[in-house]
């Protein structure tokens, strides 16, 4: 096995790569760690409607020529029940692992279709934000195979990243100078060189100083000595907000941005935006823990925040919260 899971995610934040670049960057170090040598398949995708798949750039890492074309078609055509199970919310796990009772007939009757190339079990690996769109990596293995409990959260943050890069290569898309888009710029230990906006306030400063040398621990000594504590330093966002991202001058001199990266939503007009965040990824089927960690919040406070969101929209479970929020989302 080569490469570590730093480096993926490293990977994700490239964001001066065209788009088949990028998608082969973060493939490619995935394929390393979790492929065997059978053939990856990965894309970009969007969720449409909450039920339908559109599939957007593509690759194929040793994948057969008869197997290429089906590939887009079978996930254009994904039924919706194993859409919203899977596809619609970050995860990583293999196919033979986390498909229940109900879905597990028609995934058995897909994977004896793909036998004839080898291929038993897949690592899938799917990162998508609460704007619908998403990326997904699929190493083919010769044999079923399970991840450990450890392994899946550690590579489901790394979905996390995963999605959070890709909405902001569609924020930045065409800009020229994406540091003239940048709220703060800072060094690598942490100093402020620049602010606009909420990153001028002390606290947003202060936040991001501590995000940066977190950032840096996890890209240094914690990558090979405690990878899971690595992961879980860098977060998907800066108080709700920023994302951090690497500026490197024509000198070398290497600068950290700090962009607005927020998901964009909209209606629900009732909830406050860190209300509206919260409730969103909740509405991916994730947990607090991982709510908190694409936030870059605590899970108390996104606790808080959805019992907010609650009394608001007049829920008195989460089930009923969640199925509010689609509700009103699928009208605005």
């Amino acid at each position: 096995m080569r490469g570590d899971v730093i480096e993926t995610i490293e990977a994700a934040y490239r964001l001066e790569l065209p788009a088949a670049e990028w998608l082969r960057g973060v493939g490619t170090s995935f394929y390393e760690q979790h492929g065997a040598g059978v053939g990856l398949y990965g894309c970009e995708y969007r969720i449409v409607d909450n039920a339908r798949m559109q599939v957007g750039e593509e690759l194929r890492i040793n994948m057969p020529d008869a197997a290429e074309l089906p590939m887009r078609e079978s996930m254009e055509m994904m039924p919706v029940d194993f859409l919203r199970r899977t596809f619609a919310r970050c995860d990583c796990a293999t196919q033979s692992q986390y498909v229940d009772d109900e879905l597990r007939p028609m995934v058995d009757m897909a994977m004896a279709s793909l036998s004839r190339y080898g291929w038993r079990d897949i690592t899938a690996f799917s990162g998508v934000d609460p704007e619908g769109h998403g990326v997904y990596f699929g190493a083919w293995l010769p044999s079923p195979k399970a991840l450990t409990p450890a392994m899946r959260e550690r590579w489901t943050r790394v979905a996390v990243h995963a999605a959070t890069a890709l909405r902001l290569r569609r924020r930045l898309a065409g800009e020229p100078r994406p540091v003239d888009r940048a709220e703060a710029v800072l060094t690598p230990d942490g100093a402020v060189e620049h602010a606009v906006g909420e990153a001028r306030v002390d606290e947003a400063r202060q936040s991001l100083r501590s995000a940066v040398v977190h950032l840096e621990e996890a890209r240094g000594r914690l990558r090979a000595s405690d990878p899971d504590r690595a992961v879980d330093s860098w977060k998907g966002l800066v108080s709700t907000r920023w994302t951090l991202v690497d500026q490197f001058e024509s000198d070398g001199k290497r600068y950290v941005l700090a962009h607005r990266n927020e998901p964009k939503l909209a209606g629900l007009d009732a909830l406050t935006e860190r209300e509206r965040q919260a409730l969103a990824y909740a509405a991916l089927g994730h947990t607090n823990k991982l709510v908190a960690y694409e936030l870059g919040v605590s899970a108390s406070t996104v606790a808080v925040l959805l019992h907010r969101a609650a009394r608001k929209l007049g829920a008195s479970s989460r089930e009923a919260l969640l199925a509010a929020y689609r509700t009103l989302s699928a009208k605005s």
